[in-house]
């Protein structure tokens, strides 16, 4: 861990940049295999719902993501001249990804046989990491820490 200057701000893996680092090398994976475990599990158990091949794409599409989140973090972590952006592509995916996925689950949930309170579950499964990634790619881009970093 480095600081340049006080001119220049400071330089280094630290500080949120490390906090971010640990979320995608850490907690996101975790958490992303946790809420694909939990939306199998509540696809299953929703009446006239079950393994609808979208569901499959999408709960692979998220474990997918996961992986992306360690690689990006590890991108960061060695301070690789391209982390950052394919850290932010990563959060760009995953807000693709929600927004899919609170779109069709809408979509079913309003014009379709299935009016289960679990459908609302789906899309805040999906808002919260909308606004992870939001807030982190907001990050990347803005800080200075992150610019004298990945020079």
């Amino acid at each position: 861990m480095t600081n340049g200057n006080a001119a220049a701000g400071p330089a280094g893996v630290g500080g949120w940049l490390r906090v971010l680092i640990v979320c995608l090398m850490w907690l996101g994976p975790a958490m992303t295999a946790a809420e694909v475990f939990l939306a199998v599990y509540m696809q299953v158990r929703m009446p006239g719902v079950g393994l609808r091949p979208v569901f499959v794409i999408g709960d692979l599409f998220f474990l997918a993501t996961g992986y992306f989140s360690f690689t990006a973090g590890r991108g960061l972590l060695a301070v690789k001249p391209d982390a950052v952006k394919t850290a932010n592509l990563y959060f760009e995916v995953l807000i693709a990804g929600c927004l899919l996925v609170v779109v069709y689950t809408a979509k079913l949930l309003f014009f379709s046989e299935i009016q289960d309170v679990g459908g609302l579950q789906f899309i805040i499964m999906a808002v919260y990491p909308l606004i992870y990634s939001i807030a982190w790619h907001s990050y990347l881009s803005s800080s200075l820490r992150v610019r004298n970093t990945y020079r």
